[in-house]
């Protein structure tokens, strides 16, 4: 739990007295934002108005004054510098990138369904007493995150592959383009031609010889925009994949199309069973 963003050490409110009457409110107000946000304001709008109030109240400012008070000055910049050397804080270098993208990927590969990353990320920063940085940064450096942490699972995956399963696949994307399309087809309308299509397709899959700890202990959210991206994968697609990814996707898909069409075949079967007693009547 964060400390009451209100609530200053002695060193706060005295480094806050230091300034001039014109200068206190601006000087109050991103110390105060800092310590609710981990970052400073860009202008005058993302103070709030109980922060402002709050200001006034203790320190006797004009709140017009806050007005005046640039927020792109070199009053500004000296601030913001002593908030740092303050509070204890530093500015996010190319080295912080690194350790927090290690910590978001070792996080997506282990933590809950529900894992907000940016969370993840900003609580990082806040432990570590670095500046959290704007907002396109934070995306840019969870997207490296969750692309590298795909490249550490789809390496996990390909290695509880085993080597007949590794053959199967192969030939499944060099020698079989049919069949994979024939793989990912919907069931057509309820026949015995249509049960026997899927008993074939099942029979295909289940010859790849799938491990059964494939997806052990990796979380939903984690295996569902593979299984999402594997399904609109074209042989060309798994083809110019290095051979980790490219494998790993197609036992996914395969993986998948075995619960699904195990299911279309139950339902086939009741909706031909329903036809027969029909007929029968």
């Amino acid at each position: 739990m964060h400390e009451d963003p209100l609530s200053l050490s002695q060193a706060e409110d005295d480094w806050i007295r230091s300034h001039s009457d014109h200068n206190i409110i601006g000087a109050a107000s991103l110390l105060l934002y800092f310590k609710k946000k981990g970052s400073f304001p860009r202008n005058v709008s993302d103070v709030t108005e109980d922060v402002i109030n709050f200001i006034a109240c203790v320190y006797g400012s004009n709140k017009a004054l806050l007005k005046d008070y640039s927020f792109s000055g070199r009053s500004y910049r000296r601030h913001c510098d002593e908030i740092r050397i303050l509070l204890g804080v530093r500015r996010l270098t190319e080295a912080d990138i690194r350790n927090a993208e290690a910590h978001l990927i070792s996080v997506s590969l282990s933590d809950a369904d529900h894992c907000d990353l940016e969370e993840q990320l900003r609580s990082w920063l806040r432990e570590e007493k670095i500046e959290i940085p704007a907002a396109s940064r934070l995306k840019v450096i969870i997207s490296a995150a969750r692309e590298a942490g795909n490249t550490t699972l789809f390496r996990e995956l390909h290695s509880r592959l085993t080597e007949e399963s590794r053959v199967e696949l192969h030939a499944l994307i060099y020698t079989s383009e049919d069949t994979l399309s024939f793989i990912k087809s919907d069931p057509g309308r309820a026949s015995l031609e249509t049960v026997l299509s899927e008993i074939e397709k099942l029979q295909i899959v289940r010859d790849l010889c799938l491990p059964e700890n494939l997806t052990a202990n990796i979380s939903s959210s984690r295996l569902q925009p593979l299984y999402l991206r594997a399904g609109t994968e074209s042989t060309w697609d798994f083809k110019r994949h290095p051979e980790h990814i490219s494998l790993s996707l197609l036992a996914l898909l395969c993986l998948k199309r075995r619960g699904e069409i195990i299911d279309a075949l139950g339902d086939l079967i009741i909706q031909l069973v329903h036809k027969i007693k029909k007929g029968k009547q």
